[in-house]
């Protein structure tokens, strides 16, 4: 066993406290992905977005009630600022429970087609303070 490991996560957990520092919510909001996922109204898309009540993405890392790989909705149907507003999150669970929460995946760039281009949409936001932090948080799970 790497006995640097969770000196390594607690590191990275620190860059991205850094790098995501002011980061609050914007864009499309994760109920409001879970009623895009079945094609919701927009009227149904506005009260979703009203049950969401986090307003910094710290709030949802300890909050049981945030379920981030609950397969309905989720990252596939986050904007550019939704994504990285859930993304620190995310990675912080993470590297503290082990549990993917589906986040890798997404971090993974597909070859080509549509897929690759709404996933680089999604990543356009970051800026390179934030990409640093998500390529050591991949080094880490084994992926860059």
């Amino acid at each position: 066993m790497n006995e640097n490991l969770p000196a390594e996560r607690r590191a990275i957990e620190l860059g991205i406290k850094e790098a995501f520092r002011g980061v609050t919510w914007g864009g499309v909001s994760w109920s409001e992905a879970e009623v895009l996922y079945w094609y919701g109204s927009d009227d149904e898309c506005k009260a979703a977005r009203l049950r969401d009540l986090d307003r910094m993405w710290q709030e949802l890392v300890e909050d049981s009630n945030w379920v981030s790989d609950s397969g309905i909705g989720g990252w596939s149907f986050l904007d550019a600022d939704g994504f990285r507003y859930y993304l620190p999150a995310a990675m912080t669970r993470r590297l503290r429970s082990g549990f993917d929460e589906g986040i890798v995946f997404h971090l993974t760039l597909p070859d080509s087609g549509e897929l690759r281009d709404y996933t680089l949409e999604q990543w356009s936001l970051l800026n390179m303070s934030d990409q640093i932090c998500v390529r050591r948080f991949l080094q880490l799970h084994g992926r860059s």
